[in-house]
């Protein structure tokens, strides 16, 4: 992985995984991650990036939002 900084905010993103927690244990394994979140970083690697819970929530709150 590329470390645990959120690509879009630069937070920290607590991931339970990169923490060593067992799989499934994460906030990200029962998320649902917007199309435009990755979008928002460059596509090589793109599944390597951890994103944080707040620029997660950001994006869902604008998608919800906007109709």
């Amino acid at each position: 992985m590329s470390g645990i900084t959120c690509p879009i905010c630069g937070g920290n993103s607590n991931c339970g995984n990169v923490a060593g927690k067992p799989h499934g244990e994460c906030w990200c394994d029962k998320s649902v991650f917007p199309p435009e979140i990755f979008k928002k970083v460059p596509s090589n690697g793109v599944e390597n990036y951890v994103f944080d819970k707040v620029a997660w929530r950001s994006l869902r709150t604008r998608k919800n939002t906007v109709k």
